[in-house]
């Protein structure tokens, strides 16, 4: 039933978009938080929301929620989000930071635009790529 009623939120919020609508969307979502203050889903849908529309301050609490459900941890979309917020905001200690912890999860899973996005090495290239062409095969 939960999984039923967050359904319906996210459909209305990706309608919202669709029709530009972008402070409605927000309110949704908001709103959705409030009722599954713990759902990992829309709070994901939150920072993208924030960090697409430059909102720093609420980007960070958003992200500071997560990690305290995620116990400390980001996923790999997650930290693709903070690349995006520092970026926006040229917050280059925590970019080291970031670029560390990509480094540190090198895989063939790992999003391509992401990693050519990311100073890596040669070696640390191939080792997505070669995973990556491997499968192809």
């Amino acid at each position: 039933m939960i999984q039923k009623e967050l359904k319906q939120y996210l459909d209305e919020v990706d309608l919202l978009f669709k029709q530009n609508l972008p402070q409605d969307a927000e309110r949704i979502l908001l709103s959705a938080s409030d009722v599954y203050p713990e759902s990992v889903t829309i709070l994901n849908r939150l920072a993208q929301f924030y960090a697409d529309n430059r909102k720093g301050n609420k980007f960070r609490e958003v992200i500071t929620k997560i990690r305290k459900l995620q116990k400390g941890e980001l996923t790999g979309y997650q930290h693709m989000l903070m690349r995006q917020h520092i970026r926006q905001t040229a917050d280059w200690e925590k970019q080291q930071e970031e670029i560390t912890w990509f480094r540190n999860h090198l895989t063939a899973e790992c999003v391509p635009f992401y990693v050519m996005a990311t100073p890596c090495s040669e070696e640390e290239f191939l080792i997505i790529y070669g995973d990556i062409m491997m499968h192809l095969d």
